[in-house]
């Protein structure tokens, strides 16, 4: 089905930096397509978009279709008034820095 996405009041996109695994790229674009989000842009990827991530994406492919590669921090974030960086580095292990965090609803305050 062709639904337009929500219209909201600010303009969000997820960059994924260094992306390496087909699979979870998919799997991104698909979750994305539930929440309502279209704008998927790549940081120096170590993949191209091939049928892994087609695959795990279903009903998302248009996501995928519209991803923007960029090959600079400067010209992912150069536009935006915001950026919130994440990791799935886990806080285990005398190697791993201390990490300080914010909880999604105290970025609006």
């Amino acid at each position: 089905m062709k639904l337009p996405f929500p219209t909201r009041c600010y303009d969000l996109k997820l960059i994924l930096v260094g992306v390496s695994n087909e699979g979870n790229l998919g799997a991104i674009a698909r979750t994305m397509m539930n929440f309502g989000f279209e704008k998927l842009e790549l940081l120096l990827p170590e993949i191209e978009i091939g049928e892994d991530a087609r695959k795990r994406a279903k009903h998302a492919g248009k996501i995928l279709d519209d991803v923007k590669v960029h090959e600079t921090w400067e010209s992912a974030v150069g536009s935006s008034s915001l950026v919130i960086g994440t990791s799935g580095k886990r806080e285990l292990g005398s190697k791993t820095l201390h990490r300080h965090f914010v909880m999604p609803w105290e970025l609006s305050s």
